[in-house]
């Protein structure tokens, strides 16, 4: 199983109220946030091995600030994931697999303009600290 649908299930297990989907954003339903994998950091060690991963909203213009939260409540939540005082500093696992720490690269979301209908794109991007290889 490959590490975007680990965070899938974490996702949907928080009762989020968006749909989620792994490598494609399909064409419905409108309001839904895709997870897509892209280059990490090089393993330390064979200790940690940190792939990268962006979630992408898509929601429509009269129901923006609906997804803006939702897209901020995924975004909560996966960083939980390591907070050093949260309830999950030691990670946590997902269907087997260990995951040591969530973070991001940087503050706020990237606001990717509308797509050919008119609906709204906005982005996170994360890194994944995973258990040992």
């Amino acid at each position: 199983m490959i590490f975007l649908d680990d965070m899938k299930s974490y996702l949907e297990e928080q009762e989020i109220g968006v749909p989620f989907f792994v490598g494609n954003l399909p064409p419905n339903p409108v309001n839904c946030i895709a997870l897509f994998e892209y280059q990490g950091l090089p393993p330390e060690m064979n200790a940690a091995v940190t792939p990268a991963m962006q979630l992408l909203l898509r929601v429509e213009a009269e129901r923006f600030a609906e997804g803006y939260e939702q897209l901020y409540a995924a975004t909560t939540t996966l960083l939980e994931i390591g907070r050093r005082d949260g309830e999950l500093s030691k990670g946590i696992e997902i269907n087997g697999s260990l995951y040591l720490l969530v973070y991001t690269p940087g503050s706020g979301f990237n606001q990717l303009g509308k797509d050919e209908n008119g609906n709204s794109l906005l982005s996170k991007n994360f890194y994944v600290v995973r258990g040992g290889i």
